[in-house]
């Protein structure tokens, strides 16, 4: 709505994050076919601290 409310930095991050995870995903698909994709995988952790590692 108001897009000058937001950080700049904060979207370039974020787009940085996902076209990495596109080419892992790509490389995934091309390369390593019978592994998970990371996209459909659930992550496990026992604390919040090993979470956010």
């Amino acid at each position: 709505m108001y897009p000058e409310k937001y950080n700049a930095d904060f979207f370039e991050y974020h787009t940085k994050v996902a076209m990495r995870e596109l080419a892992l995903e790509k490389v995934r698909k091309d390369l390593y076919l019978e592994y998970p994709s990371r996209m459909s995988c659930l992550y496990v952790s026992n604390s919040i601290e090993e979470s956010e590692k």
